[in-house]
């Protein structure tokens, strides 16, 4: 009877993740992809550039405003493609300290914005935003968007 071999898996640095600099990058949102989210009585959908950031916008923490864990890096701040991508700063508080080792392990690794909705109309039972401004950020272990995660 042979012995198994073992087997090794190198660790890989989180994408998304510069626990070093503080910093964590993600697809904050997805474009023209709907989802329920949390509270909604019909899918969500973002159009495409739809969405302005505040200059208040801050990084939160399961969307509780007093749980504000960093500030935006407005370089980071992206229309691309797949939808708006983000960058934050992350605070060097205990709080902090949580979500880079929560998101360096992968326990959360999911955006998910709280945004107010300007311009919004239902287009065969979802609601379509044509216009919207991110008041924040929150980093989530959940995303109501399957693709809204941390990620180069």
């Amino acid at each position: 009877m042979s012995t198994p071999a073992l087997i090794r898996v190198e660790a890989t640095k989180p994408a998304g993740v510069d626990a070093g600099r503080r910093i964590i990058t993600g697809l904050a949102v997805p474009w023209e992809i709907e989802a329920l989210v949390q509270g909604a009585e019909q899918p969500l959908r973002f159009v495409r550039g739809s969405l302005q950031v505040d200059q208040g916008t801050r990084l939160l923490r399961d969307h509780d405003p007093h749980r504000v864990v960093g500030r935006p890096l407005w370089d980071h701040f992206v229309n691309v493609p797949a939808g708006l991508r983000a960058g934050f700063f992350v605070s060097r508080t205990a709080a902090g300290e949580d979500v880079l080792t929560d998101a360096a392990d992968g326990i959360v690794d999911g955006f998910s914005i709280g945004a107010d909705l300007v311009d919004a109309v239902n287009v065969s039972g979802a609601l379509v935003v044509r216009h919207g401004i991110v008041r924040e950020v929150s980093i989530v272990g959940m995303p109501a968007f399957a693709t809204a995660r941390l990620g180069e």
